[in-house]
């Protein structure tokens, strides 16, 4: 079983102590997010979990925690995003001149195979131009190319809830012409870096860019970090276009507190807020209940 913690909340950056409380007891309960009613007890033993992939904006909190699960000889892969946004669109993040540092530690640690770099979502406004996306990428993805094993691409999905949010912060939809000549730009450098580069949910535009499809939750880095075959069917509760391999999420919407502009897991930063300071980091599931 892969654990996903977690597609809906930044983890590593805020409930680590709660993760690893949860490792230490073994299990945890994962909340339908639909259906707070439903739950299901998750084994996070050896013996069940097969990988844990952490999704993450900040992972210095989340260190020494990521040492308790080497010591269980679980695999693991972290998405880790890094992006070039000022605080008009990341106005939560703490300061990240110095998480390449951070990704290269994890790195010599754990082995770059564990790292994943998201350059993700790529958002066009009057500030961040093509031409500042050219730039911004070829200064990160030279910096982080010996640390990481793969490098993530997608541009802004405008979710109904964040089409408002789109117009106040003027995201342009891009034409294809335009996403093209950009993925092409990046494809570019990341080949002068050795870096391979993957696009999530692009499939327009993947074969013309030389950009492969990627899954966040990819079989084969899967298989490379346990040394087993896992089951390479698709996860069919994700959206069209996505190619990762099916996973259990433990995490739980409308609690992250980095306030990005363009998130599509929380709506509220008032109640991610309310939620946060309300917080059991004994309690049996992350689920907010509010």
């Amino acid at each position: 079983m892969i654990i996903s913690a977690s597609r809906r909340t930044d983890i590593p950056a805020f409930y680590g102590n709660w993760f690893q409380n949860r490792l230490q007891a073994g299990f945890a309960l994962a909340v339908n997010p639909y259906r707070p009613d439903q739950r299901r007890l998750v084994r996070l033993d050896r013996e069940h979990v097969t990988a844990f992939v952490f999704w993450t904006k900040d992972p210095r909190p989340f260190l020494p925690v990521l040492e308790k699960v080497d010591d269980l000889g679980i695999p693991f892969v972290i998405q880790m995003t890094l992006t070039p946004y000022d605080i008009d669109m990341e106005p939560g993040l703490r300061e990240k001149r110095a998480l390449p540092e951070v990704m290269e530690v994890i790195a010599r640690r754990y082995g770059r195979q564990c790292l994943v770099w998201r350059y993700d979502p790529i958002m066009l406004t009057p500030r961040y131009t093509l031409g500042f996306h050219q730039q911004a990428f070829a200064s990160l993805a030279n910096k982080l190319a010996n640390s990481v094993s793969s490098c993530v691409i997608s541009f802004f999905d405008p979710y109904r809830h964040l089409k408002k949010v789109a117009g106040r912060l003027q995201i342009q939809l891009a034409e294809p012409q335009l996403r093209l000549e950009l993925c092409q730009a990046l494809a570019r450098t990341a080949s002068a870096c050795s870096l391979p580069i993957k696009a999530c949910c692009e499939t327009d535009i993947l074969q013309q860019a030389g950009i492969a499809a990627g899954s966040c939750i990819d079989p084969d880095q899967i298989a490379l970090l346990t040394g087993r075959r896992p089951d390479r069917k698709r996860d069919p509760n994700q959206r069209p276009g996505c190619g990762c391999m099916p996973s259990v999420d433990i995490g739980a919407y409308q609690t992250c507190l980095h306030g990005c502009r363009y998130c599509y897991a929380t709506k509220s930063e008032k109640m991610a807020r309310g939620y946060y300071d309300r917080h059991d980091p004994a309690s049996e599931s992350l689920h907010p209940g509010i």
